[in-house]
């Protein structure tokens, strides 16, 4: 079992008051959005650790399966789970905010076929 530090905010409704947590999918999503919300090359000696999902939103060229992939390969090499007891994979969506005019994109990151977790992506 892989134990985490324990980060949520206190405004948090499931808040407790600890510094460890031993939840294994709430530390895999964790792990999750470490590693997706950071960019490639902003961790010293680790060069691939992270991705830039903005850059996926505005490069035509690249097709989703490519998207995914690279995603996909991500959570694979950074985020340490059993894989004999867990399945952790995204999937991608795209859209457009009206409103705003702008494009957005949603990973969805699942563990055992369940949506646990949405990240939106859209231009800063």
């Amino acid at each position: 079992m892989i134990k985490e530090i324990y980060c949520k905010l206190t405004s948090d409704s499931n808040y407790e008051k600890k510094i460890e947590s031993d939840d294994e999918i709430w530390n895999i999503l964790q792990q999750v959005r470490v590693v997706m919300g950071t960019r490639k090359g902003q961790v010293l000696g680790a060069y691939e650790f992270g991705i830039d999902l903005e850059q996926y939103l505005f490069q035509y060229k690249t097709d989703d399966e490519n998207i995914l992939y690279n995603i996909n390969q991500v959570l694979v090499s950074y985020v340490a789970y059993d894989t004999s007891k867990y399945n952790v994979y995204a999937e991608v969506s795209y859209g457009q905010d009206e409103e705003h005019k702008t494009d957005y994109a949603v990973v969805d990151i699942f563990v055992n076929q369940r949506p646990c977790l949405g990240i939106l992506v859209t231009q800063t």
